[in-house]
């Protein structure tokens, strides 16, 4: 097999790039597949499985490309367990949250289903991996290649400061405006 091998930036491959681009961004830590068991790199690290590649999201589906819900187990792997917990808690919370969702979002995907996170460790004791994860499904609107330097990774919080709308609510040009509470008020 090929060395250089690259597949293409589309379906389960699109989910594993953008995933470690978040989770890079988030936390400065790598995401490594779970069976490259001999290129783990320093603690700690992320991992991910595919649980299941892909159950159809309805039989009539009229798409061009296939649509599909795809599980991935996503883990925390650390010699210290707090820090562990705490990484994949940080990580549960941003996949729940629309500023990292937009992120797949634009790639047609969308995280949809992800289990609490909880303490995966196998085997307790000293200077072992402790692992704390959830799994998370994806659905996946597949067969679409994209360009990975075009996607946008923004995880900005939207201000909204002024609302305009077609109608007329007591202000003269049709917009209203919308205060803001200074940071003492918060």
């Amino acid at each position: 097999m090929d060395s250089n091998y690259i597949p293409k930036m589309s379906d389960h491959f699109l989910v594993q790039s953008i995933l470690g681009k978040v989770i890079e961004d988030l936390t400065g830590r790598p995401l490594v597949n779970m069976a490259n068991t001999d290129e783990m790199p320093d603690y700690p690290y992320f991992s991910f499985n595919w649980i299941d590649l892909g159950k159809d999201t309805t039989t009539d589906w009229l798409g061009v490309n296939e649509q599909y819900v795809s599980t991935m187990q996503i883990d925390v792997h650390d010699s210290d367990p707090d820090r562990a917990q705490q990484l994949s808690r940080k990580l549960y919370r941003a996949l729940r949250s629309v500023n990292y969702q937009r992120v797949f979002n634009q790639a047609q995907i969308v995280p949809q289903n992800i289990t609490n996170t909880s303490n995966r460790t196998v085997i307790l004791g000293s200077y072992y991996d402790y692992r704390y994860g959830f799994d998370c499904s994806f659905l996946i609107n597949g067969g679409q290649e994209y360009d990975f330097s075009k996607l946008k990774f923004d995880y900005s919080t939207t201000d909204i400061k002024t609302v305009t709308t077609g109608m007329s609510y007591g202000s003269k040009n049709g917009s209203f405006d919308v205060p803001r509470k200074s940071k003492e008020e918060k």
